[in-house]
């Protein structure tokens, strides 16, 4: 679990997508982002 702050902040309705180099290999739809604080390690 990672922060969501920043550049690479999503929320819902954001598209991700995976690459590998220059091509894309996949994607998801994000429908929802949970609240959540990581546990401290």
């Amino acid at each position: 679990m990672v922060g969501n702050t920043g550049a690479h902040a999503v929320q819902a309705g954001t598209v991700v997508i995976i690459t590998e180099g220059a091509r894309q290999v996949g994607y998801f739809h994000v429908t929802e982002v949970l609240d959540a604080t990581p546990p401290d390690e």
